[in-house]
């Protein structure tokens, strides 16, 4: 797309949100670098899940966050994020020079069936706060 354009948002079902009839928008990118993105592969108990992130600045920190309560949302002074609280952290991490953070991390061997929700956050010197896709997942 190019030059000025118009982007519309309606609703077309009657689905209450928020215990109000509407839509809630979020995280809307019209170019510039690509949206934060984190992935999940392998989430089986006992064994190592990998998280992986992309499209950070790498002069950034990135956040891997996890609640074991839901999908929030929960206001943090970086903005809102998609878990409940309490939210818990996973680490903190310097993305490589491609904005990539790939990491690894033991499931308890008891936590089959559990659901997970997981966020990751890129915090940089000019941002506020840059919350990725959530995710909504079950322990395999």
């Amino acid at each position: 797309v190019s030059g000025d354009f118009w982007v519309a948002f309606a609703q077309s079902d009657d689905y209450p949100y928020a215990f109000l009839d509407g839509v809630g928008i979020d995280d809307i990118n019209v170019g510039g670098a690509p949206p934060l993105q984190f992935n999940v592969q392998n989430l089986v108990a006992g064994q190592q899940v990998t998280l992986t992130v992309t499209g950070a600045d790498p002069s950034s920190l990135v956040f891997l966050g996890y609640s074991l309560r839901g999908p929030g949302p929960t206001t943090t002074p970086f903005g809102v994020a998609h878990l409940s609280q309490p939210i818990e952290q996973l680490g903190r991490f310097a993305p490589n020079a491609q904005g990539e953070v790939q990491t690894t991390a033991p499931v308890p061997p008891t936590a089959a069936g559990v659901p997970v929700w997981m966020q990751a956050l890129e915090l940089t010197t000019v941002s506020a706060g840059i919350w990725s896709n959530p995710l909504a997942l079950v322990v395999q």
